[in-house]
């Protein structure tokens, strides 16, 4: 109250050496007192008032002891008004400002407390409390003095001080300040706001507590903190920290909360709050509590709707509890009840924050219609209307009046779809062999199949008729604005029933759900049999349950905190935070965000990060689309992405020491072509895996880099059967030119068409894979010069140019004379042995290493390998120099763009920068290791492992692949029937973004020049 009073004062920007808080308790201390009973209320108030100014904390008697030995004999003649003079005088007197005025917080604590004091009363019309509260405003009317009077009363029975009951009371009036829970936007929007404690949202435990403790501010603060304390003191936050500050919590808040009620009390609260029933204040919540005194005492809240009619509102701590103790109630409805609660938290609270919440819509659907159904059982409601089963929602007059009874309800899966020809027995998910007959035993099915149509089905038996009714939802993420006309279009698509119901005579009952856009109704006439749930009236149709984040998939880009923003993007943590970023900077502008959905789709188009199988973002106000899977426990400094780099860091670092170790170990096998052609298998495959997994990956220009890594792992593939073939087939021997055999290779009469066509798939793959990274960097410079350029067509053309490109030249390299042959780097390529004259084979040492060769006098090493140059390296060096030039003068460029292209150029740039430096750095480091090689043989030294390491460079080049790929996409696998997903299935944008902004300058400015 203190700090309350602080607070308000500061607003006021009152000078706070002018003030005085002083709290007068009626517990902890100051409990009502014998001596009060034989004295007026304002009396020993007033006695109250000055022992906790002038005696609290400097006199040696507590307070019980000094109210019953030191009090006056006529102390029952104190009046408020001389207690305040009292007080005035002392702070003149401390202050010496005779002409300041002073301000008196006075607080009273606990003060449906005073009833028990039990003194006597000037009048029976009355209570001590509000001859008390008279006796305070009386004080503030007619109050004369410089000191200003500010009181306060905290307490937790708004009942006994409301002047509605006082008679002729002219004095005060009170007023209810509206009052809620936090919603979880709210919760991280407050949370984000301090710098200390912003990380631990990175925690999904801790996000997930925080959904648990139902938005109730204190036991959030009190959470927080204490999570806070702990990562201060250990540094870290371990899982085990974060369930003991949890725990710790729980039992010193919570518990007190749900123990101010008895189980079966708190089960009917429960209840009540998800049952879509209103109260009013007034009303009997069972046979001693009324409404008010639960809204009072802090057990619950009462959201006016109209005509004096509340909304029940708890925490959904309460809910969780009761969901925890399923088997502890006594009743078969309470079971029933806290089953369905239970369920909830399985299936959909579990996932929280592992998956995004518009994933277990469906679900919490589901979910949410037994909860509701077994709620009214435990309120003694059998039979309902669909009016009062499902508020909130648009129906008409007819449909709203059916009636049906109720039976206990849970949800299960099933496997099939719903429609005409759906049995009465249908299996369950995951168990075919169990089947379930959904008309009968209160089963509220989920259709499971993830397909187009009905979502949630259920049959109630008619109250009139008995005949079955069977209500149908779908959930619909309609972007835009909801119109009449898509109405009728989806309640229209689920007009088929069952063949079997439609014979017994059921009634099919259709329903649309749409939480996602903002709707236009206010003239749509519903057919009967149908029902509408805009996105206005979701809350008023969920109830508490609203608070669930599942309850509703949307975000909306101009309003939601940067937790939530951060959802709906996919990447590394810089590069979401930029775009979070960017987002919250176009809030400040006076446009406040985004005005229509085109504007949010043009902004959305240039961050690669918010692609998903449900298709780009089309509204200001998005479905959350999938982030990670099974993120877990997350670091401030972590992500799925960075652990598997640094996952596949590790990887290489150990391949590279491995092939060090054993580059001596094995005189005819290459160890580091072997360990780095493994590291590039696993790596590629991790790359193909990630394309054709996840559709929205195959956006441009992921599909250029994709190819690159097909022709790397073709290179890999031949490198690894390279070394298989020599020591199967040729004991181990290496394959050279038969044209110049030195001593060191084999004899064998085979080997002359085993290493042109090892020689040929080499140089194919090595070229093709250098010139789908030209094609990327082709595809730019087309980009920025031609703002029509097709992308299907471009894309063709790399094809056969790369494809084309490789296979030229290995067919080349395959034909010419003494091209092909044994290399210096140990395998089938270019023949470095084609400026040497043969050798006698029959006079070599037993023995001789081919290496030895190149340390003989004859042997000049760019002479030796200049078809090395001619057929790669200085197409290699073409390609980086090339490569850098168009990413300086596309910098240049593109930093002259009209501000509407601006966002997609720098992440054009962006993307083609890193390509550009992550190539160019892998093959300066290829270049410097082969020139410090070549050295080495010219100088006559064989150096092992030099060569190995070379080897393993070159050969991990699909490693490179891997880091590229994984930079610019995030490291998951969505779903393996996405293979089967062909381009034109899939939501993306073929053209690349900087030619759609390009477009429309060309289009702006054609048009004003016309004009």
């Amino acid at each position: 109250m203190l700090e309350e009073g602080g607070t308000i004062l500061e607003e006021m920007k009152v000078d706070l050496k002018h003030v005085v808080r002083v709290i007068v308790p009626f517990f902890n201390g100051f409990s009502p007192q014998p001596v009060e009973r034989s004295m007026p209320i304002v009396a020993s108030f007033s006695w109250r008032l000055l022992y906790r100014f002038f005696l609290d904390k400097n006199c040696d008697l507590e307070f019980t002891e000094w109210f019953a030995v030191r009090l006056p004999r006529n102390g029952g003649q104190l009046m408020l008004a001389s207690a305040v003079k009292v007080i005035e005088r002392k702070l003149r007197e401390k202050l010496q400002e005779p002409a300041a005025t002073l301000y008196l917080f006075l607080s009273v604590d606990e003060y449906q407390k005073i009833e028990g004091v039990r003194a006597p009363q000037t009048g029976s019309k009355t209570s001590v409390l509000r001859e008390l509260v008279e006796t305070v405003t009386i004080l503030l009317c007619t109050q004369s003095s410089s000191m200003i009077v500010l009181p306060m009363f905290a307490g937790t029975d708004l009942g006994v001080i409301e002047p509605g009951s006082i008679a002729n009371s002219s004095y005060y009036v009170t007023e209810r300040l509206p009052m809620n829970l936090l919603s979880m936007d709210q919760v991280f929007s407050i949370v984000e706001s301090d710098a200390s404690y912003a990380g631990l949202l990175n925690h999904a435990q801790i996000c997930r507590h925080l959904f648990i403790l139902g938005g109730v501010p204190r036991w959030t603060v009190e959470y927080l903190t204490a999570v806070n304390l702990t990562c201060v003191q250990e540094k870290t936050v371990s899982l085990d920290s974060i369930n003991n500050c949890f725990e710790t919590i729980w039992g010193k808040y919570v518990e007190s909360y749900l123990n101010a009620l008895e189980s079966q009390k708190l089960v009917r609260l429960a209840a009540f709050a998800v049952s879509g029933r209103r109260v009013r204040g007034y009303d009997m919540f069972d046979g001693s509590l009324k409404w008010s005194r639960l809204r009072d005492s802090s057990l619950c809240l009462l959201i006016p709707f109209e005509y004096g009619a509340c909304d029940v509102r708890v925490p959904y701590a309460l809910l969780h509890s009761v969901g925890l103790s399923c088997d502890e109630k006594t009743t078969e409805a309470d079971r029933d009840f806290a089953g369905a609660l239970k369920d909830m938290r399985e299936e959909v609270d579990s996932a929280m924050f592992k998956v995004q919440p518009w994933q277990s819509w469906e679900m919490f659907g589901a979910c949410f219609y037994a909860v509701r159904i077994n709620a009214l059982l435990v309120l003694g409601h059998s039979t309902v209307t669909l009016g009062d089963l499902l508020p909130g929602t648009l129906m008409s007059a007819k449909t709203r009046a059916i009636s049906v009874k109720l039976v206990p309800s849970r949800v299960i899966r099933c496997a099939g779809a719903f429609g005409a020809s759906t049995p009465r027995f249908i299996p369950r998910k995951g168990n075919q062999l169990e089947t379930i007959d959904w008309t009968s035993g209160g089963y509220i099915v989920v259709n499971d199949d993830g397909g187009a149509g009905v979502d949630i089905f259920f049959a109630l038996k008619d109250a009139a008729t008995g005949n079955e009714v069977v209500i149908v939802d779908q959930r619909k993420r309609q972007f835009g604005k909801f119109q009449p006309s898509h109405a009728s279009v989806y309640l229209d698509k689920l007009s088929v029933c069952p063949d079997f119901l439609v014979a017994s005579g059921a009634r099919l009952v259709r329903g649309v759900m749409n939480c996602v856009s903002s709707s236009n109704l206010a003239t749509y006439v519903v057919p009967d049999g149908c029902f509408v749930l805009s996105r206005a009236k979701t809350e008023q149709f969920h109830g508490t349950l609203a608070y669930h984040p599942a309850c509703s998939p949307v975000i909306s880009m101009n309003s939601a905190c940067k937790t939530a923003l951060k959802t709906v993007f996919q990447g590394d943590t810089k590069e979401v935070d930029q775009v979070v970023g960017e987002i919250m900077r176009k809030r400040e502008e006076p446009s406040g965000g985004f005005l229509t959905s085109d504007e949010l789709l043009s902004f959305i188009k240039t961050k690669r990060s918010l692609h998903s199988c449900d298709g780009l973002v089309k509204s200001a106000e998005r479905v959350r689309p999938p982030n990670v899977s099974g993120m877990g426990l997350r670091t401030c400094f972590a992500s799925s992405t960075r652990w598997f780099m640094l996952v596949m860091f590790a990887a290489a670092t150990f391949a590279l020491v491995m092939a060090m170790v054993s580059s001596t170990r094995y005189e005819h096998l290459s160890s580091g072509l072997i360990w780095g052609g493994v590291l590039s298998a696993v790596s590629v495959s991790f790359v193909i895996i990630s394309y054709v997994s996840v559709p929205a990956y195959r956006q441009h220009p992921n599909p250029l880099m994709f190819w690159r890594t097909i022709a790397d792992a073709i290179f890999v593939c031949q490198l690894l059967a390279q070394q298989f073939v020599r020591c199967v087939f040729f004991d181990c021997g290496y394959l050279c030119n038969s044209s110049n055999l030195q001593c060191g290779c084999t004899t064998n009469a085979k080997a002359g068409e085993t290493y042109i066509w090892f020689a040929g798939v080499f140089e194919f793959s090595l070229i093709a894979a250098e010139c789908w990274f030209l094609s990327m960097t082709a595809n730019l410079l087309l980009s920025l010069t031609n703002p029509f350029a097709d992308f299907k067509r471009n894309t063709k053309l790399f094809h056969v140019f790369s494809w084309g490109t490789g296979l030229l030249m290995a067919v080349l390299l395959m034909t010419i004379n003494s091209l092909a042959g044994f290399s210096d780097l140990g395998v089938c390529w270019t023949n470095a042995f084609k400026n040497m004259k043969p050798d006698t084979l029959d006079t070599c040492d037993a023995g001789f290493y081919i290496y030895d060769n190149f340390n003989s006098s004859n042997y000049n090493a760019v002479n030796a390998n200049i078809a090395s140059w001619v057929f790669f390296y200085v197409w290699m060096a073409f390609f980086i120099v090339f490569g850098i030039g168009v990413w300086v003068w596309a910098w240049k460029r593109l930093s002259e763009g009209m501000p509407e292209t601006y966002a997609v150029r720098v992440q054009s740039i962006n993307r083609a920068r890193f390509n550009v430096f992550a190539v160019t750095i892998y093959w300066i480091l290829v270049i410097i290791i082969y020139f410090l090689f070549l050295r080495s043989r010219q100088n006559g030294v064989n150096d092992r492992r030099l060569n190995e390491l070379l080897n393993f460079v070159i050969a991990g080049k699909g490693y490179v692949d891997l880091v590229i790929w994984f930079s610019l996409n995030d490291f998951r696998v969505e779903d393996f029937k996405c293979m089967s997903t062909t381009i034109t299935d899939v939501d993306v944008d073929l053209n690349p973004q900087v030619n759609a902004a390009l477009r429309r300058e060309v289009l702006f400015y054609t048009t004003s020049g016309i004009v």
